[in-house]
Protein backbone atom coordinates (compact mmCIF):
# COMPACT_ATOMS: atom_id res chain seq x y z
CA UNK A 1 0.00 0.00 0.00
CA UNK A 2 1.21 3.92 -0.92
CA UNK A 3 0.58 7.53 0.06
CA UNK A 4 1.09 9.79 -2.30
CA UNK A 5 1.96 13.59 -1.88
CA UNK A 6 2.17 16.27 -4.29
CA UNK A 7 4.28 19.48 -3.89
CA UNK A 8 2.48 22.31 -6.11
CA UNK A 9 5.13 24.97 -5.89
CA UNK A 10 5.93 28.65 -7.22
CA UNK A 11 8.27 26.85 -10.32
CA UNK A 12 7.61 23.41 -10.17
CA UNK A 13 5.63 20.20 -8.75
CA UNK A 14 7.24 17.66 -6.74
CA UNK A 15 5.73 14.24 -6.65
CA UNK A 16 6.71 11.47 -3.73
CA UNK A 17 5.31 8.17 -3.19
CA UNK A 18 5.85 6.05 0.05
CA UNK A 19 5.14 3.11 1.97
CA UNK A 20 3.88 3.08 5.17
CA UNK A 21 6.96 2.41 6.49
CA UNK A 22 8.41 5.39 5.55
CA UNK A 23 10.57 4.01 2.32
CA UNK A 24 10.68 6.81 -0.79
CA UNK A 25 9.21 4.32 -3.56
CA UNK A 26 9.18 7.38 -6.40
CA UNK A 27 9.62 10.90 -6.53
CA UNK A 28 9.70 13.44 -9.67
CA UNK A 29 9.69 17.37 -9.93
CA UNK A 30 8.57 18.52 -13.17
CA UNK A 31 9.04 22.42 -13.56
CA UNK A 32 6.73 25.09 -15.41
CA UNK A 33 7.00 28.61 -16.12
CA UNK A 34 7.00 31.76 -13.96
CA UNK A 35 5.98 35.32 -15.87
CA UNK A 36 7.49 38.52 -14.55
CA UNK A 37 7.25 42.03 -15.50
CA UNK A 38 8.86 45.29 -14.60
CA UNK A 39 5.46 46.55 -12.42
CA UNK A 40 5.99 43.35 -10.03
CA UNK A 41 3.61 41.09 -11.96
CA UNK A 42 4.42 37.81 -11.59
CA UNK A 43 2.15 34.90 -13.44
CA UNK A 44 1.33 31.68 -14.24
CA UNK A 45 -0.97 29.41 -16.42
CA UNK A 46 -3.40 27.16 -13.43
CA UNK A 47 -2.90 24.76 -16.18
CA UNK A 48 0.92 24.12 -15.62
CA UNK A 49 -0.52 23.39 -12.35
CA UNK A 50 -2.33 20.31 -13.02
CA UNK A 51 -0.43 19.16 -16.08
CA UNK A 52 2.80 19.19 -14.30
CA UNK A 53 1.14 17.43 -11.12
CA UNK A 54 -0.28 14.76 -13.77
CA UNK A 55 3.68 14.55 -14.87
CA UNK A 56 5.21 14.22 -11.87
CA UNK A 57 2.70 11.26 -10.58
CA UNK A 58 2.98 9.43 -13.42
CA UNK A 59 7.25 9.19 -13.19
CA UNK A 60 6.90 8.93 -9.25
CA UNK A 61 4.84 5.81 -9.84
CA UNK A 62 6.24 3.90 -12.85
CA UNK A 63 8.31 1.56 -11.03
CA UNK A 64 5.51 0.23 -8.69
CA UNK A 65 2.17 -1.35 -8.57
CA UNK A 66 0.26 1.66 -9.77
CA UNK A 67 -3.49 0.10 -8.21
CA UNK A 68 -1.75 0.08 -4.08
CA UNK A 69 -1.53 4.29 -4.43
CA UNK A 70 -4.83 4.47 -1.66
CA UNK A 71 -4.48 8.23 -1.13
CA UNK A 72 -3.09 11.45 -1.99
CA UNK A 73 -2.93 15.06 -0.71
CA UNK A 74 -1.19 18.39 -1.35
CA UNK A 75 1.10 20.68 -0.08
CA UNK A 76 0.61 24.30 -2.34
CA UNK A 77 1.97 27.40 -2.90
CA UNK A 78 -0.39 29.86 -0.68
CA UNK A 79 -1.83 32.91 -1.74
CA UNK A 80 -1.58 32.41 -5.85
CA UNK A 81 -4.75 33.41 -7.37
CA UNK A 82 -6.57 31.81 -10.17
CA UNK A 83 -9.69 33.65 -11.63
CA UNK A 84 -12.02 30.50 -13.57
CA UNK A 85 -15.25 31.22 -15.86
CA UNK A 86 -18.20 28.88 -15.43
CA UNK A 87 -16.56 26.39 -17.44
CA UNK A 88 -13.60 26.07 -15.71
CA UNK A 89 -11.17 28.09 -18.41
CA UNK A 90 -9.00 30.88 -16.65
CA UNK A 91 -10.33 34.07 -17.71
CA UNK A 92 -6.56 35.57 -17.40
CA UNK A 93 -3.41 34.37 -16.02
CA UNK A 94 -2.87 33.29 -12.55
CA UNK A 95 -1.79 36.54 -10.14
CA UNK A 96 0.45 34.30 -7.89
CA UNK A 97 1.89 35.28 -4.34
CA UNK A 98 4.85 37.04 -5.68
CA UNK A 99 2.74 39.59 -8.11
CA UNK A 100 2.98 42.79 -6.27
CA UNK A 101 1.44 45.04 -8.94
CA UNK A 102 -1.51 46.29 -6.05
CA UNK A 103 0.95 48.27 -3.93
CA UNK A 104 -1.79 51.17 -3.83
CA UNK A 105 -4.43 48.93 -3.49
CA UNK A 106 -3.00 47.12 -0.31
CA UNK A 107 -2.61 50.90 1.51
CA UNK A 108 -5.95 51.23 0.13
CA UNK A 109 -7.88 48.20 1.62
CA UNK A 110 -6.05 48.77 5.23
CA UNK A 111 -6.92 52.47 4.78
CA UNK A 112 -10.52 51.61 4.50
CA UNK A 113 -10.09 48.75 7.20
CA UNK A 114 -8.17 50.03 9.73
CA UNK A 115 -4.44 49.63 10.80
CA UNK A 116 -4.82 45.87 12.24
CA UNK A 117 -7.77 44.40 10.77
CA UNK A 118 -6.68 41.96 8.00
CA UNK A 119 -4.02 40.79 10.50
CA UNK A 120 -6.19 40.38 13.53
CA UNK A 121 -8.25 38.32 11.19
CA UNK A 122 -6.67 36.89 9.04
CA UNK A 123 -3.03 36.82 10.87
CA UNK A 124 -1.65 38.59 7.97
CA UNK A 125 -0.88 42.27 7.44
CA UNK A 126 -1.58 44.36 4.66
CA UNK A 127 0.37 43.13 1.29
CA UNK A 128 0.09 43.53 -2.14
CA UNK A 129 -0.16 39.80 -2.89
CA UNK A 130 -3.01 39.01 -1.03
CA UNK A 131 -6.72 39.38 -2.42
CA UNK A 132 -8.03 41.93 -1.01
CA UNK A 133 -5.01 44.22 -2.81
CA UNK A 134 -5.05 41.61 -6.11
CA UNK A 135 -8.38 41.76 -6.83
CA UNK A 136 -9.49 45.32 -6.19
CA UNK A 137 -6.60 45.53 -8.86
CA UNK A 138 -8.62 43.85 -10.96
CA UNK A 139 -11.75 44.71 -10.79
CA UNK A 140 -10.50 48.47 -11.39
CA UNK A 141 -8.05 47.81 -14.31
CA UNK A 142 -9.48 44.25 -15.61
CA UNK A 143 -13.56 44.76 -15.06
CA UNK A 144 -14.75 42.68 -18.24
CA UNK A 145 -12.50 39.90 -16.92
CA UNK A 146 -13.71 40.31 -13.24
CA UNK A 147 -17.41 40.40 -14.24
CA UNK A 148 -16.64 37.01 -16.29
CA UNK A 149 -14.89 35.50 -13.35
CA UNK A 150 -17.42 32.51 -11.71
CA UNK A 151 -14.90 31.14 -9.76
CA UNK A 152 -11.87 33.07 -7.52
CA UNK A 153 -9.46 29.78 -6.54
CA UNK A 154 -6.16 29.32 -5.31
CA UNK A 155 -3.83 26.70 -6.09
CA UNK A 156 -5.13 23.41 -3.90
CA UNK A 157 -8.57 23.98 -5.16
CA UNK A 158 -7.58 24.17 -8.45
CA UNK A 159 -5.61 21.17 -8.53
CA UNK A 160 -8.25 19.63 -6.19
CA UNK A 161 -11.16 19.98 -8.38
CA UNK A 162 -9.26 18.68 -11.29
CA UNK A 163 -8.33 15.54 -9.80
CA UNK A 164 -11.31 14.78 -7.70
CA UNK A 165 -14.48 17.09 -9.10
CA UNK A 166 -14.22 18.90 -5.22
CA UNK A 167 -14.09 22.75 -4.42
CA UNK A 168 -12.64 22.78 -1.45
CA UNK A 169 -9.67 24.41 0.38
CA UNK A 170 -8.17 23.75 3.82
CA UNK A 171 -7.56 26.37 6.46
CA UNK A 172 -3.78 27.05 6.41
CA UNK A 173 -4.08 27.95 2.67
CA UNK A 174 -7.26 29.62 2.94
CA UNK A 175 -5.47 32.82 5.43
CA UNK A 176 -2.68 32.88 2.75
CA UNK A 177 -5.74 34.52 0.67
CA UNK A 178 -6.35 37.29 3.63
CA UNK A 179 -10.25 36.75 3.63
CA UNK A 180 -10.76 34.22 5.77
CA UNK A 181 -10.90 34.34 9.35
CA UNK A 182 -8.54 31.77 10.78
CA UNK A 183 -10.50 32.71 14.87
CA UNK A 184 -13.97 31.76 13.22
CA UNK A 185 -12.62 29.31 10.43
CA UNK A 186 -15.15 31.11 7.85
CA UNK A 187 -15.17 33.62 5.06
CA UNK A 188 -14.75 37.10 6.33
CA UNK A 189 -18.18 39.10 5.35
CA UNK A 190 -16.43 42.86 5.48
CA UNK A 191 -13.40 41.81 2.48
CA UNK A 192 -15.92 40.43 0.53
CA UNK A 193 -18.09 43.11 0.45
CA UNK A 194 -15.48 45.58 0.05
CA UNK A 195 -14.36 42.94 -2.73
CA UNK A 196 -17.50 42.73 -4.11
CA UNK A 197 -17.66 38.81 -4.66
CA UNK A 198 -19.86 36.65 -3.25
CA UNK A 199 -19.24 33.36 -0.71
CA UNK A 200 -20.75 31.47 -3.64
CA UNK A 201 -17.55 32.03 -6.03
CA UNK A 202 -14.89 30.81 -3.11
CA UNK A 203 -14.44 26.87 -2.10
CA UNK A 204 -15.88 25.18 0.83
CA UNK A 205 -13.56 25.56 3.71
CA UNK A 206 -12.30 22.64 5.41
CA UNK A 207 -9.70 21.34 7.75
CA UNK A 208 -6.54 19.64 6.36
CA UNK A 209 -7.11 15.93 6.27
CA UNK A 210 -10.56 15.42 4.81
CA UNK A 211 -11.60 12.90 2.23
CA UNK A 212 -12.80 14.73 -0.57
CA UNK A 213 -13.25 12.66 -3.04
CA UNK A 214 -11.58 9.63 -5.06
CA UNK A 215 -10.09 10.27 -8.40
CA UNK A 216 -12.27 11.63 -11.59
CA UNK A 217 -12.32 9.16 -14.41
CA UNK A 218 -10.69 12.18 -16.53
CA UNK A 219 -7.86 12.12 -13.33
CA UNK A 220 -7.49 7.96 -13.74
CA UNK A 221 -6.88 8.41 -17.51
CA UNK A 222 -4.61 11.22 -16.60
CA UNK A 223 -2.25 9.60 -14.11
CA UNK A 224 -2.90 6.02 -14.57
CA UNK A 225 -4.43 5.26 -10.99
CA UNK A 226 -7.67 3.54 -10.04
CA UNK A 227 -11.14 5.60 -9.10
CA UNK A 228 -10.23 3.79 -5.53
CA UNK A 229 -7.93 6.56 -4.92
CA UNK A 230 -8.95 8.43 -2.06
CA UNK A 231 -7.84 12.62 -2.36
CA UNK A 232 -7.28 14.29 1.32
CA UNK A 233 -7.54 18.16 1.90
CA UNK A 234 -3.92 19.26 2.09
CA UNK A 235 -2.11 22.04 3.35
CA UNK A 236 0.06 25.53 2.69
CA UNK A 237 3.32 24.35 1.41
CA UNK A 238 4.87 25.28 4.91
CA UNK A 239 2.26 23.75 7.20
CA UNK A 240 3.10 20.47 4.61
CA UNK A 241 7.14 20.95 5.05
CA UNK A 242 6.43 21.00 8.60
CA UNK A 243 4.81 17.73 8.94
CA UNK A 244 7.83 15.95 6.59
CA UNK A 245 10.00 17.43 8.96
CA UNK A 246 8.47 16.61 12.39
CA UNK A 247 7.77 19.73 13.27
CA UNK A 248 4.71 18.87 15.17
CA UNK A 249 4.84 20.13 18.73
CA UNK A 250 5.38 23.04 21.02
CA UNK A 251 8.66 24.71 20.71
CA UNK A 252 9.87 22.93 17.38
CA UNK A 253 10.97 25.85 14.83
CA UNK A 254 11.34 24.92 10.83
CA UNK A 255 13.61 26.76 8.46
CA UNK A 256 11.73 25.98 5.13
CA UNK A 257 14.39 27.24 2.26
CA UNK A 258 12.57 27.21 -1.02
CA UNK A 259 12.03 30.62 -3.68
CA UNK A 260 11.42 32.07 -0.24
CA UNK A 261 12.65 31.32 3.10
CA UNK A 262 9.76 30.90 5.77
CA UNK A 263 10.24 30.53 9.23
CA UNK A 264 7.58 28.41 11.05
CA UNK A 265 7.46 28.53 14.93
CA UNK A 266 5.20 25.64 16.22
CA UNK A 267 3.18 26.82 19.02
CA UNK A 268 -0.13 25.52 21.14
CA UNK A 269 -1.90 28.43 20.73
CA UNK A 270 -2.09 31.29 18.16
CA UNK A 271 0.69 33.75 18.25
CA UNK A 272 -0.08 37.43 17.53
CA UNK A 273 2.57 40.09 17.35
CA UNK A 274 3.70 43.50 17.48
CA UNK A 275 6.01 42.54 14.23
CA UNK A 276 3.24 41.22 12.66
CA UNK A 277 4.49 37.47 12.66
CA UNK A 278 1.84 35.33 11.02
CA UNK A 279 -0.45 32.89 13.14
CA UNK A 280 -1.76 29.81 11.66
CA UNK A 281 -3.38 26.65 11.71
CA UNK A 282 -1.82 23.69 11.74
CA UNK A 283 -2.43 20.15 9.91
CA UNK A 284 -3.54 18.55 13.59
CA UNK A 285 -5.95 19.85 15.98
CA UNK A 286 -5.20 22.23 18.80
CA UNK A 287 -1.72 22.71 16.90
CA UNK A 288 -0.79 26.00 15.19
CA UNK A 289 2.04 27.96 13.50
CA UNK A 290 3.98 31.16 13.77
CA UNK A 291 4.90 32.26 10.33
CA UNK A 292 7.61 34.63 8.66
CA UNK A 293 8.20 34.45 5.37
CA UNK A 294 11.83 36.31 4.30
CA UNK A 295 9.91 36.32 0.63
CA UNK A 296 12.18 36.10 -2.41
CA UNK A 297 15.66 35.06 -0.58
CA UNK A 298 15.77 31.59 -2.18
CA UNK A 299 14.86 33.13 -5.42
CA UNK A 300 17.79 36.14 -4.98
CA UNK A 301 20.60 33.41 -4.69
CA UNK A 302 19.36 31.45 -7.45
CA UNK A 303 19.19 34.30 -9.81
CA UNK A 304 22.92 34.97 -9.01
CA UNK A 305 24.01 31.44 -9.37
CA UNK A 306 21.81 31.40 -12.94
CA UNK A 307 23.11 34.96 -14.48
CA UNK A 308 26.51 35.13 -13.52
CA UNK A 309 27.45 31.35 -12.53
CA UNK A 310 25.79 29.92 -15.09
CA UNK A 311 29.04 27.79 -16.39
CA UNK A 312 29.29 25.92 -13.52
CA UNK A 313 26.94 23.73 -11.72
CA UNK A 314 25.77 23.85 -8.21
CA UNK A 315 27.81 21.93 -6.36
CA UNK A 316 31.19 23.61 -7.99
CA UNK A 317 30.03 27.15 -7.24
CA UNK A 318 29.19 25.39 -3.41
CA UNK A 319 32.83 24.03 -3.46
CA UNK A 320 34.59 27.30 -4.74
CA UNK A 321 32.09 29.72 -2.10
CA UNK A 322 33.32 27.18 1.07
CA UNK A 323 36.72 28.63 0.19
CA UNK A 324 35.53 32.32 0.25
CA UNK A 325 34.98 32.93 4.08
CA UNK A 326 38.08 35.15 4.45
CA UNK A 327 38.07 37.09 1.11
CA UNK A 328 34.15 37.80 1.11
CA UNK A 329 33.89 38.79 5.30
CA UNK A 330 33.84 42.82 4.24
CA UNK A 331 30.96 41.60 1.30
CA UNK A 332 27.24 41.94 1.82
CA UNK A 333 24.26 40.84 -0.17
CA UNK A 334 20.81 41.61 0.53
CA UNK A 335 18.51 39.58 -0.93
CA UNK A 336 15.41 41.73 -1.48
CA UNK A 337 14.11 41.06 -4.37
CA UNK A 338 10.45 41.46 -3.17
CA UNK A 339 11.35 44.55 -1.13
CA UNK A 340 13.14 44.42 2.74
CA UNK A 341 10.84 41.52 4.35
CA UNK A 342 9.85 40.77 7.42
CA UNK A 343 9.35 42.49 9.92
CA UNK A 344 9.89 45.56 7.92
CA UNK A 345 7.43 46.65 4.64
CA UNK A 346 9.72 48.26 2.46
CA UNK A 347 8.59 46.86 -0.68
CA UNK A 348 11.04 49.38 -2.84
CA UNK A 349 13.99 48.37 -1.84
CA UNK A 350 15.82 45.46 -4.09
CA UNK A 351 18.37 43.40 -4.00
CA UNK A 352 21.56 45.00 -3.23
CA UNK A 353 25.58 44.25 -3.09
CA UNK A 354 27.83 46.34 -0.70
CA UNK A 355 31.52 46.09 0.26
CA UNK A 356 32.71 44.43 -3.30
CA UNK A 357 36.70 45.47 -3.83
CA UNK A 358 38.63 44.95 -6.46
CA UNK A 359 40.33 41.93 -5.33
CA UNK A 360 36.52 39.94 -4.89
CA UNK A 361 35.38 37.46 -7.33
CA UNK A 362 32.28 36.08 -8.49
CA UNK A 363 32.53 33.10 -5.78
CA UNK A 364 33.18 36.22 -2.99
CA UNK A 365 29.71 37.10 -4.18
CA UNK A 366 27.86 33.59 -4.18
CA UNK A 367 29.56 33.21 -0.41
CA UNK A 368 27.84 36.11 0.39
CA UNK A 369 24.91 35.62 -1.36
CA UNK A 370 24.38 32.77 0.68
CA UNK A 371 25.08 34.46 3.95
CA UNK A 372 22.48 37.17 3.03
CA UNK A 373 20.21 34.80 2.85
CA UNK A 374 20.76 33.55 6.31
CA UNK A 375 22.05 36.99 8.00
CA UNK A 376 18.19 38.25 7.07
CA UNK A 377 16.47 35.15 9.42
CA UNK A 378 19.00 35.69 11.57
CA UNK A 379 17.23 39.19 12.08
CA UNK A 380 14.22 37.69 11.62
CA UNK A 381 14.56 35.74 14.72
CA UNK A 382 14.83 38.50 17.04
CA UNK A 383 11.18 39.27 16.48
CA UNK A 384 10.26 35.79 17.69
CA UNK A 385 12.87 35.64 20.64
CA UNK A 386 10.62 39.08 21.63
CA UNK A 387 8.08 36.80 21.81
CA UNK A 388 9.41 34.22 24.03
CA UNK A 389 10.79 31.83 21.09
CA UNK A 390 14.68 31.48 21.66
CA UNK A 391 15.03 28.14 19.06
CA UNK A 392 17.56 25.90 20.65
CA UNK A 393 17.91 24.33 17.03
CA UNK A 394 16.22 24.89 13.62
CA UNK A 395 14.98 22.22 11.41
CA UNK A 396 16.21 23.26 7.68
CA UNK A 397 14.35 21.43 4.59
CA UNK A 398 14.44 22.59 1.03
CA UNK A 399 16.69 23.86 -1.42
CA UNK A 400 19.75 24.95 0.87
CA UNK A 401 19.08 22.15 2.92
CA UNK A 402 20.95 20.31 0.49
CA UNK A 403 23.95 22.09 -0.12
CA UNK A 404 26.79 21.31 2.49
CA UNK A 405 28.15 24.47 2.81
CA UNK A 406 25.32 26.06 2.88
CA UNK A 407 23.77 24.39 5.95
CA UNK A 408 26.88 24.73 7.68
CA UNK A 409 26.97 28.70 7.32
CA UNK A 410 23.20 28.48 8.39
CA UNK A 411 24.18 26.79 12.01
CA UNK A 412 27.26 29.47 12.51
CA UNK A 413 25.44 32.21 11.69
CA UNK A 414 22.38 31.40 13.82
CA UNK A 415 24.73 29.91 16.14
CA UNK A 416 22.69 26.72 16.94
CA UNK A 417 22.44 23.56 15.58
CA UNK A 418 20.79 22.93 12.02
CA UNK A 419 18.98 19.49 11.92
CA UNK A 420 18.36 18.62 8.01
CA UNK A 421 16.03 15.74 7.43
CA UNK A 422 17.47 12.53 5.45
CA UNK A 423 14.55 13.87 2.40
CA UNK A 424 15.30 17.55 1.92
CA UNK A 425 12.12 17.29 -0.24
CA UNK A 426 10.00 18.13 3.07
CA UNK A 427 6.79 19.27 1.38
CA UNK A 428 6.15 16.64 -0.77
CA UNK A 429 6.82 13.68 2.17
CA UNK A 430 4.76 15.86 4.56
CA UNK A 431 1.89 15.62 2.13
CA UNK A 432 2.50 12.03 1.71
CA UNK A 433 2.27 11.69 5.56
CA UNK A 434 -0.87 13.62 5.42
CA UNK A 435 -2.49 11.29 3.01
CA UNK A 436 -1.71 8.39 5.32
CA UNK A 437 -2.72 9.71 8.74
CA UNK A 438 -6.12 11.24 7.11
CA UNK A 439 -6.75 7.93 5.05
CA UNK A 440 -5.89 5.82 8.52
CA UNK A 441 -3.18 4.03 6.58
CA UNK A 442 -0.49 5.56 9.40
CA UNK A 443 -1.27 5.82 13.33
CA UNK A 444 -0.56 9.16 13.72
CA UNK A 445 1.70 12.10 12.81
CA UNK A 446 3.84 10.99 16.16
CA UNK A 447 4.04 7.16 14.89
CA UNK A 448 4.62 8.70 11.18
CA UNK A 449 7.43 11.50 12.62
CA UNK A 450 9.30 7.98 13.58
CA UNK A 451 9.23 6.50 10.14
CA UNK A 452 9.88 9.28 7.79
CA UNK A 453 11.59 12.41 9.81
CA UNK A 454 15.37 10.86 10.53
CA UNK A 455 17.27 14.50 11.59
CA UNK A 456 21.13 14.73 10.86
CA UNK A 457 22.70 17.63 13.18
CA UNK A 458 24.76 20.06 12.16
CA UNK A 459 26.61 22.42 14.43
CA UNK A 460 27.98 25.45 14.60
CA UNK A 461 31.85 25.55 13.46
CA UNK A 462 33.56 28.45 16.00
CA UNK A 463 35.81 30.11 13.89
CA UNK A 464 32.92 31.06 11.25
CA UNK A 465 30.65 31.97 14.74
CA UNK A 466 33.53 34.01 15.31
CA UNK A 467 33.96 35.65 12.07
CA UNK A 468 29.98 36.14 11.60
CA UNK A 469 30.07 37.62 14.70
CA UNK A 470 31.83 40.64 13.28
CA UNK A 471 30.39 40.25 9.93
CA UNK A 472 27.01 40.68 11.20
CA UNK A 473 27.59 44.16 12.37
CA UNK A 474 29.00 45.05 9.06
CA UNK A 475 25.56 43.55 7.45
CA UNK A 476 23.34 45.03 9.66
CA UNK A 477 24.73 48.58 9.06
CA UNK A 478 23.84 48.09 5.60
CA UNK A 479 20.47 46.77 6.48
CA UNK A 480 19.80 49.70 8.45
CA UNK A 481 20.92 52.18 5.50
CA UNK A 482 18.74 50.25 3.33
CA UNK A 483 15.71 50.24 5.55
CA UNK A 484 15.72 53.95 6.36
CA UNK A 485 16.63 55.14 2.66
Amino acid sequence: MYILGLDVGTTQVKAAVCDINGELMGSAAVEYSLATGKNGEAEQDCRDWYDASVKAICVAVKDIDRSKVKAISLSTQGGSTAMLDENFDPVRPVMTWMDSRAQSEALEAEEFFGKDYLYNMSGWRKNACFDPAKLLWMRRNEPELFAKTKWFLNTHDYVVYRLCGVLACDYSNSAMRQIFDVKTLSYDKKVLEFLEISEDKLPKLVPSGVKLGNLTAQACADTGLTPETELYSGAHDQYAAAVGCGAMKNGDMLLATGTSWVINAICDKMLFSSAYIAPGIHVEKGIYGAIASIGGAGKAVQWYKDTMLSDVSFKEADLEAEKRAESAKKVCFYPFFNGIPFPVQRPDVKTTVLGLELHNDRFDVMRAAMEGACFTIKNALNSYIGAGFAPKSLIMSGGAAKSPIWRQIAASIMDVPVEIVANADACSVGAAIMAGVSSGMLESYEAAGEKFNKHTAVEADSELVKLYKEKEQIWMKGYQMLKNS
